[in-house]
């Protein structure tokens, strides 16, 4: 609603506006808040192990069981994100190496991050969200829904 209002005002006066609240740091966020479209912000990743195997997860709620790990981002670095994510649903350390690309969906609106990283250590611990993991060859990947089959093609490039 905001955002309607402000494109019908003259250019010269939003940029005068905007230059005359610099120095009040929370209103201007409070106005790019207001203005820009939300995103939800997540992360998927590709782990691989020593072998060049890549983790899937079964996860408890989902249509398609298996599946890479991902998760939600919360006011982080994408890295620390999935670093958090694969620890809290896993068990697993793992070393984020690579942002290999991003991904945007619409329904509902998301932005997703996909990393590929480094098992480095932990033991699996089922949680409420993940009951199962295993590791499998970049090949044998038919059990992922379509996009993620997607992101690790693209990886192997």
């Amino acid at each position: 609603m905001l955002d309607k209002f402000i494109d019908k005002l003259p250019k010269k006066a939003v940029v005068s506006l905007w230059r005359q609240l610099r120095k009040i740091a929370f209103l201007r966020n409070l106005i790019v808040i207001c203005v820009n479209a939300r995103f939800i912000a997540a992360v998927v990743g590709i782990v691989e192990n020593d072998a060049g195997e890549i983790l899937i997860v079964k996860h408890t709620y989902k249509k398609y069981p298996w599946g890479l790990p991902s998760g939600g981002m919360r006011k982080e670095n994408p890295c620390d994100a999935l670093k958090r994510e694969i620890m809290e649903e896993t068990g697993f350390e793992i070393e984020p190496s690579e942002v290999l690309n991003v991904y945007y969906s619409r329904s509902p609106s998301c932005l997703t991050v996909v990393i590929r990283a480094k098992l480095i250590g932990g033991a699996f611990r089922p949680c409420a969200e993940i009951s199962e993991h295993r590791f499998v060859s970049p090949d044998d990947i038919a059990d992922l829904p379509a996009k993620q089959r997607e992101m690790i093609v693209r990886m192997k490039k």
